[in-house]
């Protein structure tokens, strides 16, 4: 049953040989048993002239998307892998839409052909070397399909982006309010001269008939738009919902058990860690079935219990139902449980995500530091940030107003968006 076609399109043009060869279908070889991948096979007869390919069209004949990881081209009665060239695809190929045909180009290949000397009648084998290239060395045979390409990755910034596309573009953020339907939630444009701010993906959603400027939010969380090749898969949603699901359970237990107590707080370090399991992953292995989903983990887990009570074996019920209502131990704190309390460890959360956008130089010699935040909305502006201070964290190396003249200090106000849940914490 032929599932597919592929054809071979060559590096080099010579107007008296034929450019690409004629397709042929990819069928069913078998399964991989390592990886659980299926294989196909597709036969070509090519010219000796031919040379070296330079790119493969793979079409689509599924009724569903596939998923291509790689490619290997081998000469005939070669099994061996030092006589493939390898098309490492690693993407998406959908269905019955304008991306149900892609190329696909080798990174970097060497390999042999027969290949018909223009000198004399007989052949000989020639060492030909793929690489990548830079655009303006791209060889000619395949430059027409580099454009075609990259014209489909950039896209042309026009009309909603489809959940099969693979487009590659960015905008601001103007979509973080729903101003239709509630102004108080209206919000203003993040990214420009005024909001300097890191782009985010295009998605090219109607505008809001309030604020034109605003972007109408997805119709559902999960609506927003990822280029394909960068989307979760199938199975890392499903566990990604799984861990969502049962964190917001513990969350909710723990919340539970302390509610009503102000003053309740954790004691030690220890009762900190009780909050986690370690090495408990909160899901399944993924080699079992029921971990896709929610509602699978939660059938698988009911079966497991209650063939833990039928055995009798009670500890182990009631220690599996213990880590039901725990925490993920998160990765950091299952190699060194102390690593949150280094420096290095902070410096480097310090520089991840967003919290560089709250990163400023200190230019002013005033000590202590004073915040120039609003303090009718966020209290007091003074901080415990002293020239003391900072002359002890430096040993003593310069004084504090040479630090700040150096351009070696800098502060990070965490004020301006955990203020607002301050009162979580207290209430």
């Amino acid at each position: 049953m032929e599932y597919g076609f592929m054809k071979f399109t060559r590096i080099f043009i010579d107007l008296h040989v034929e450019r690409h060869t004629e397709p042929q279908p990819a069928k069913y070889l078998r399964m991989d048993d390592v990886t659980g991948s299926f294989i196909y096979e597709s036969s070509f007869g090519v010219r000796s002239s031919f040379g070296a390919i330079g790119a493969v069209n793979v079409v689509n004949r599924f009724n569903t998307e596939v998923y291509i990881s790689d490619i290997e081209v081998h000469l005939h009665g070669g099994h061996h892998h030092s006589s493939a060239v390898t098309f490492q695809c690693n993407s998406w190929i959908t269905c019955n839409n304008p991306n149900d045909r892609r190329f696909f180009f080798p990174l970097k290949a060497t390999y042999s052909l027969p290949y018909r000397h223009h000198q004399s009648i007989g052949r000989k084998l020639v060492t030909l070397i793929i690489s990548s290239y830079l655009p303006s060395q791209t060889p000619r045979g395949v430059k027409n399909l580099r454009k075609e390409e990259l014209k489909t990755i950039r896209g042309n910034g026009r009309g909603e982006r489809k959940e099969w596309e693979r487009v590659y573009d960015y905008d601001v953020y103007n979509d973080l309010g729903d101003p239709d339907n509630d102004p108080a939630t209206r919000r203003p444009v993040l990214g420009g001269r005024e909001r300097p701010y890191p782009r985010r993906c295009r998605t090219g959603r109607r505008r809001c008939r309030a604020d034109p400027s605003s972007e109408s939010p997805p119709a559902t969380a999960d609506g927003i738009y990822v280029p394909r090749d960068e989307a979760f898969t199938e199975r890392r949603a499903g566990v990604f919902a799984t861990k969502r699901a049962l964190s917001m359970l513990s969350a909710f237990t723990t919340a539970r058990r302390v509610s009503g107590d102000r003053r309740r707080s954790f004691p030690s370090l220890a009762a900190i860690d009780a909050l986690y399991e370690d090495g408990y992953k909160n899901r399944p292995p993924s080699s079992q079935p029921e971990a896709d989903d929610v509602d699978g983990y939660l059938a698988g887990m009911v079966q497991r219990q209650v063939k833990l009570l039928l055995k009798g074996e009670e500890e182990e019920f009631k220690e599996e139902l213990r880590k039901l209502f725990k925490f993920q131990t998160p990765e950091i704190h299952d190699k060194d449980k102390l690593a949150w309390l280094r420096d290095e460890e902070f410096a480097r959360q310090t520089l991840a995500g967003m919290n560089p956008l709250s990163i400023q130089l200190v230019r002013d010699t005033e000590f202590p530091i004073f915040s120039k935040l609003d303090e009718e909305t966020y209290g007091p502006g003074d901080s415990l940030i002293t020239r003391e201070l900072i002359e002890g964290q430096i040993n003593g190396v310069m004084t504090a107003e040479e630090y700040v003249f150096d351009h070696s200090s800098y502060s990070k106000n965490l004020s301006n968006y955990l203020f607002f849940s301050y009162h979580l914490i207290y209430c």
